[in-house]
């Protein structure tokens, strides 16, 4: 391994080398094992005492521990060598795994290479979270232009005839895969909004198509209509009345509504969009 760069540490503590932090918190994690909040800080305390360090080094260590864990979940080898990088390191790929796997290892192998200091890795760990961050602001608010859009299409397709309203039962049962409900303002019919994706690739739309159809095809049973409205592109209106058609499901319960619906934004080169 290639000397370490200026500014680097080989330890977050020296008071944790002896043991080292990972057979430090191993053996506080199996004393504090079974007790509850209270008895687990009276484990945290005594251990920090009997080794002469602060308390939050011993919470830092079992947090480094856990991460350890993780990561052995995914590349055991991986998991192995984390265990002699410093504390710091170590929380610090933790928790960039959780939204890049792939930047979260390469800052890991350059850092093993010398190429990266314990500073340098928390500062690219810090601005890709924040570059995962704005993406997924941009996702949460295209995604609510979607809806919007395939709502606006099932109004206009519907008339004046039907009213818009909440999807009643469905929403006070929790989050379900219906947008919107609307009910003739003449005859007691209630018509359902479905509104699949967005999806970012044309497969998953072949995928999901078993998912989306018997979900709608589930509110029918219950006696509603259902709207599905889905994007103008990829053959998509076509495969899920091809679906109807391979099930030999007549009848006007369930219509498909193709409009032009915003696209998936790409993710921002090098990003922090999450890794496979």
């Amino acid at each position: 391994m290639a000397p370490p760069p200026p500014g680097r540490n080989t330890s977050s503590s020296p008071s944790l080398d002896q043991p080292s932090w990972f057979e430090l918190a191993r053996e506080v994690s199996q004393a504090a094992a079974g007790k509850g909040y209270g008895g687990h800080e009276e484990v945290y305390a005594a251990f920090a005492a009997d080794r002469k360090l602060h308390i939050q080094s011993i919470r830092r260590a079992l947090t480094a521990f856990t991460g350890v864990g993780k990561v052995a979940a995914l590349d055991p080898g991986r998991a192995g060598r984390l265990r002699d990088l410093p504390v710091t390191v170590v929380i610090t790929i933790a928790r960039w795994i959780d939204y890049d796997r792939k930047a979260a290892f390469e800052a890991m192998d350059r850092y093993e290479a010398g190429k990266l200091g314990t500073r340098q890795i928390d500062i690219e760990e810090r601005e890709a979270r924040k570059r995962n961050a704005d993406f997924f602001a941009h996702i949460t608010r295209y995604e609510g232009l979607y809806e919007l859009d395939a709502f606006d299409t099932a109004f206009a397709h519907l008339l004046k005839d039907w009213r818009s309203e909440p999807t009643g039962p469905f929403d006070a049962t929790g989050k379900g895969p219906f947008s919107r409900c609307f009910r003739h303002r003449q005859r007691d019919e209630r018509c359902l909004l479905l509104v699949p994706g967005p999806f970012a690739q044309p497969r998953d739309w072949e995928n999901n198509r078993n998912s989306i159809m018997l979900q709608a095809q589930g509110a029918v049973s219950m006696g509603y209509r259902v709207l599905i409205v889905v994007p103008e592109v990829h053959g998509i209106k076509t495969m899920l009345e091809g679906w109807l058609s391979t099930f030999a499901l007549t009848g006007d319960r369930i219509e498909i509504l193709e409009t032009q619906l915003r696209q998936l934004p790409n993710a921002p080169e090098d990003s922090g969009a999450p890794g496979p």
